[in-house]
């Protein structure tokens, strides 16, 4: 049967529940079929398109046959600071508007998804800026920002990622990270000069990488300074929960999740009834 995920099984029993019901039973039913058959649809094809190319073989290229290195998140400061270097700030658009380095190009590896309808589900799941998706426009971008080939990058983003193997056996390697993957669509690009930050932005924003540019940037640069709102800031900044009008439906979509995870253990007619929907497409939650 379909592969759903557990967060698209929640969204569907939490869509479900605020559907109104309708005097035509079975044209209800079908709504409903059809409403949790696209979820399941919806999911998938993210999770495909998610994983284009296959982790390990991309840590093993990079390492390998194109020698990409780290720059360590201490060093970074100062490595920009002397001009030597174009410092690639991978994040989506919205997050690198909101702070940033002034000296950074923004090369996003994931933008906002061009489908209105699949964007904004992630509007009601706090998603800040909506479900992405993969940038198409990565190397036309790159072209464009990062003309000569043979120029000294190095590519950034929150979570930095490593080169070297977990050898973990889980389905999210922790290795894993947007810059490492920029580095590698620079390499197949032909760019010979590209590194990345093993640490990403907080370490090297506790190391003193100037962020001050970008709607919060100033602000925040400000408070820090401010030892009582230290704590505040990091929050704010690595948790990505800068004030933004898209996450407003979120804080609604997860009081209805919520409700409906509640209702499902809470009532046995509910529970029944999600039961016996799931089971029609061979889902087990």
């Amino acid at each position: 049967g379909p592969h759903c995920t557990r967060s698209s099984v929640i969204m569907a029993m939490a869509s479900l529940m605020i559907m109104r019901p309708s005097s035509k039973g079975s044209s209800s039913s079908f709504r409903r079929r059809r409403l949790l058959s696209r979820t399941c649809a919806s999911s998938s094809s993210s999770s495909s398109s998610s994983s284009l190319k296959n982790w390990s073989s991309i840590q093993l290229a990079l390492k390998n046959k194109y020698r990409v290195s780290d720059v360590d998140a201490s060093d970074l400061p100062a490595l920009v600071s002397s001009g030597k270097v174009t410092l690639v700030d991978v994040r989506p658009p919205n997050e690198y508007a909101e702070w940033h380095n002034p000296s950074s190009v923004n090369i996003a590896t994931a933008k906002p998804r061009k489908n209105l309808l699949k964007r904004s589900i992630g509007f009601f799941i706090g998603i800040k800026g909506g479900l992405k998706e993969e940038n198409e426009e990565f190397e036309q971008e790159a072209a464009t920002y990062l003309p000569n080939k043979n120029a000294p990058v190095v590519c950034v983003c929150m979570k930095g990622g490593s080169l070297e193997p977990s050898n973990l056996k889980t389905n999210i390697d922790p290795t894993d990270s947007p810059s490492l993957r920029a580095a590698y669509r620079l390499c197949e690009m032909g760019y010979t000069n590209v590194r990345h930050v093993e640490g990403g932005l907080p370490l090297a924003i506790e190391s003193g990488l100037d962020f001050s540019q970008g709607t919060w940037g100033e602000l925040l640069t400000k408070a820090r300074n401010v030892d009582p709102l230290l704590g505040t800031v990091r929050l704010a900044m690595y948790s990505r929960m800068l004030p933004d009008p898209s996450t407003a439906p979120g804080f609604v979509g997860q009081a209805v999740v919520f409700a409906a995870v509640g209702l499902y253990f809470k009532n046995d007619q509910f529970k029944v009834f999600v039961d016996e929907l799931l089971a029609q497409y061979g889902i087990a939650v």
